[in-house]
């Protein structure tokens, strides 16, 4: 064999390693291609704290939560990106800067970049001025792009009159205000004109579920759907009203995220995940978007263990979130079959059942 066929046989060689490489790799989920997306998502963290023993303490329901979340997205999962979807803390009360910097720190240890969007708990207690100070970012509404992905985070937390939702006046619904409505359909143009997937974050969903019907959760989701339609975006995460499901509207895929550990007491036990210590692992494809959440299992309490629910903890299961059974609009979550809800400014109100 002459120099120049050895030459050509080793550069075919070296071809081929490369694909099967490749290949194995996605196999395995590693990052190989800039079209193969990880994200670590957490929401309604809802954390408070209280001094014990002289040291400022994060309530356990949280902190299980976010100590379990940091170490598997660090050791298992290793996304791209990670996110909280929003009421990072509870804003129950006056400490509630102090428990975001004490989480926030927590956070820090993640080793991939970790992103806040706002949510209406955290402006019950302070503004949003505090928020952009504690983050240090210049809006409350931004963009990241990441590989051949945009991800959209949008700020929803506007009154009717287009003011900033503050402490005193806060709003359960959602809504955009017409200068982010305008910088939102921007940003989904620019990203069609790159070629870029689009990917939104946002507290409260423009989704109507069984529970929240006629667009209560969120008055401009229409509008919204039709907005996300014409720009294509891939899909749409969000959480606040501790529900789990999914569905699609056109090119649109909407997840509904439980939070960290609050229930709504409307859906069915099995659908409730009361202190499940929830977070979730999405892959992102060109084909596909896979979600699942991951939650703890506890131990029944008995004659003979009568431990305190925080200290009764079992393990942790995984289960794939997908409109085959958690689906936002079948009616089977309900508790009641014939459930009605609205919500007021402050959250639930009005439920009619049998």
């Amino acid at each position: 064999m002459d120099k120049v066929s050895k030459s050509l046989l080793i550069i075919l060689l070296v071809s081929i390693g490369a694909v099967v490489y490749l290949n194995y790799g996605n196999f395995l989920g590693h990052r190989q291609t800039d079209n193969f997306l990880k994200i670590g998502l957490i929401t309604d963290v809802a954390g408070y704290g209280k001094e014990i023993d002289g040291k400022w303490e994060i309530n356990w329901k949280s902190q299980g939560a976010i100590s379990r979340f940091i170490n598997r997205m660090n050791k298992k999962f290793k996304p791209d990106v990670t996110l909280e979807l929003g009421d990072f803390t509870d804003g129950k009360d006056k400490n509630s800067i102090k428990d975001w910097r004490i989480m926030n720190k927590q956070f820090a240890k993640l080793k991939m970049p970790f992103y806040h969007v706002l949510g209406n708990h955290e402006v019950r207690k302070f503004t949003k001025k505090d928020w952009l100070d504690l983050t240090g970012y210049k809006k409350t509404y931004y963009y990241k792009d990441i590989k051949n992905y945009r991800l959209v985070i949008v700020d929803a937390n506007f009154l009717e009159d287009q003011t900033d939702a503050e402490p005193g006046k806060s709003s359960y619904p959602g809504r955009i205000n017409d200068e982010e409505w305008q910088w939102l359909e921007n940003t989904l143009k620019d990203a069609v004109n790159k070629n870029k997937d689009t990917i939104v974050f946002m507290h409260q969903p423009p989704v109507n579920t069984d529970l929240f019907t006629n667009w209560v959760v969120f008055p401009q989701g229409e509008k919204l759907h039709k907005l996300f339609s014409e720009y294509k975006v891939r899909a749409v995460f969000s959480g606040h009203i501790e529900t789990l499901c999914s569905m699609q509207d056109g090119p649109t895929k909407y997840f509904v995220l439980n939070g960290a550990w609050k229930e709504n007491r409307f859906l069915k036990p099995e659908y409730r995940f009361k202190e499940g210590g929830n977070f979730y692992y999405v892959t992102i494809t060109p084909d596909d978007i896979n979600v699942a959440m991951e939650y703890r299992v506890f131990k029944k309490k008995t004659k003979k263990n009568k431990k305190r629910r925080g200290e009764r903890i079992k393990g942790w299961k995984k289960i794939v979130v997908s409109p085959d059974k958690y689906n936002c609009q079948d009616g089977k979550d309900l508790k009641y079959k014939n459930a009605s809800q609205s919500v007021g400014q402050n959250g639930f109100k009005n439920v009619e059942g049998e």
